[in-house]
């Protein structure tokens, strides 16, 4: 079953948003590559998003979001997927773990203290398949919170739902169990999906919540899955100041 659908052209950077980043290019284990943009940074900022963005786009598609979080007060470290934005390997669970594993260790680097502290508080932030990848971030740091968007309790679930009849048990590779994760995260955890989302099931989202230990908030959205900023802010904004606060 086909889960990945990688977007290879860049359509702009966070600079024509007004935002100062760097990017960087990081290795994995296996040689293959991927973007990352750090954006907003200054010296007074304490929380750092690292947000993992959606399926069928690329890092480029989302820089709206991230002069929102950035006006918001974070600093942002926007994170590409191999295979995405025309760099590494074809992506996989198993390949984009191995990239998160570097990722880990070079937060560990720029935060992180001799006590295993982090300067900084990182909040992983994912939307759609980004809430997965988001969720095995959080395992692999000391996250201060994590940020679930329009995401789903496991890919098996979201298989099920969306071809009941055939046996995705035995065709699905890519599993993204994040309900089991989130059963043992400790952190707080904000989940947000709309009723009307007509690609991941609400539901999913919801037995996500329910599965997930506490503390957790659960918020909903309006419009469905795909709308712009512009439809959710409304209601983003003042659940995204509260949590980031509270962290």
């Amino acid at each position: 079953m086909l889960v990945y659908h990688p977007v290879a052209a860049l359509l702009s950077d966070p600079a024509n948003a007004g935002l100062n980043f760097t990017s960087d290019t990081l290795t994995a284990g296996d040689g293959s590559r991927f973007l990352l943009w750090r954006i907003g940074e200054t010296a007074d900022r304490q929380i750092v998003v690292v947000y993992f963005h959606g399926n069928a786009e690329n890092i480029s598609h989302n820089i709206e979001r991230y002069k929102f979080l950035n006006d918001l007060g974070a600093a942002v470290w926007a994170v590409e997927y191999r295979g995405y934005a025309g760099v590494g390997k074809y992506p996989t669970e198993k390949g984009i773990e191995l990239d998160l594993d570097v990722l880990a260790d070079y937060i560990r680097h720029e935060f992180g203290d001799r006590d295993g502290r982090f300067q900084r508080k990182i909040v992983p932030y994912g939307r759609s398949l980004g809430g997965a990848v988001a969720a095995k971030l959080a395992r692999r740091i000391p996250a201060a919170g994590i940020i679930l968007e329009s995401t789903f309790s496991s890919m098996g679930d979201v298989a099920r739902a969306s071809f009941p009849f055939l046996p995705t048990s035995i065709l699905l590779r890519e599993h993204y169990d994040s309900e089991s994760v989130l059963k043992e995260l400790s952190c707080a955890k904000l989940i947000m999906h709309a009723p009307g989302d007509g690609v991941i099931p609400f539901r999913l989202g919801r037995k996500l919540f329910d599965a997930a230990a506490a503390p957790k908030s659960f918020v909903e959205l309006p419009g469905g899955h795909n709308e712009p900023l512009s439809v959710s802010q409304s209601v983003l904004e003042p659940a995204l100041s509260e949590f980031l606060a509270k962290i």
